[in-house]
């Protein structure tokens, strides 16, 4: 995902400025094999944003969705980021 022209496209589209974003957590599921080779496609979408903190963070979780070139899927992510407000 990183070697994408912008790979932190998504923090611009939901006008979040990367400097505030703090990793919070990551899982990865997979379902089949990804070989070398391999051109996968992905698809991420917001699954669930919450204030925390008494407004002082935002959580933001993404879902992603990994399908190959044959379009099998392959792999799943769920990322939780979190945003410093103010």
């Amino acid at each position: 995902m990183l070697d994408n022209e912008s790979p932190y496209e998504f923090l611009a589209e939901l006008q979040i400025e990367p400097a505030r974003v703090l990793h919070g957590e990551q899982s990865f599921s997979y379902h089949e094999p990804v070989v070398v080779g391999d051109t996968l496609t992905i698809v991420s979408t917001v699954a669930d944003v919450a204030v925390k903190a008494a407004g002082a963070l935002t959580r933001v979780v993404i879902e992603s969705n990994f399908r190959n070139q044959h379009d099998v899927h392959v792999a799943d992510t769920l990322c939780t980021i979190m945003v410093r407000n103010g």
